[in-house]
């Protein structure tokens, strides 16, 4: 494997308030709710956040972060909401 030039990794984004399948879970808003109050950042996960994950990650330089889960979520995950 030695100057293998490949990367593997997984991202593991938190709620979101535009994903289809949370808007079919009934009283979703207050779910939504909840992990704002929740998140040390006070706000929830948007698309633009995961983009710049992504982005970043995809970036040539960055080639000793493989086989790792990215969480993206602002701490949501840490403090357990």
């Amino acid at each position: 494997m030695s100057g293998a030039s490949w990367r593997a990794g997984q991202l593991y984004p938190g709620r979101r308030h535009r994903h289809p399948a949370l808007r079919r879970i009934p009283s979703h808003e207050r779910l939504l709710n909840f992990a704002t109050n929740f998140n040390p950042s006070g706000r929830i996960t948007t698309e633009p956040d995961v983009a710049i994950t992504i982005a970043a990650l995809a970036d040539p330089t960055i080639q000793w972060i493989s086989g790792s889960v990215i969480t993206v979520d602002g701490a949501e995950d840490i403090v357990g909401a």
